[in-house]
């Protein structure tokens, strides 16, 4: 199954380090992108109902970075 995850572009950011991880903290997802939105598979099936966590960082060209929430979300059944 592909996840799809998209967040509003920062200005000025020259990158972005998406993560996604499970309720106790196992990194599925650990990649960097110059789009402001990501389709892709993570390291382990999303389990239907199970609670996981999506973090996105931006980077700058002085260096600084601002990190989002950890947002939460769950997969529902597609049968």
């Amino acid at each position: 199954m592909d996840l799809t995850i998209q967040w509003t572009e920062v200005p000025g950011s020259l990158y972005y380090d998406l993560y996604v991880m499970t309720d106790t903290g196992d990194l599925l997802v650990e990649t960097r992108l110059t789009d402001s939105n990501w389709n892709g598979q993570p390291t382990d099936p999303l389990l239907p109902g199970k609670e996981y966590f999506v973090r996105v960082d931006a980077y700058f060209a002085d260096s600084r970075s601002v990190s989002s929430e950890h947002v939460s979300f769950k997969v529902t059944d597609q049968d």
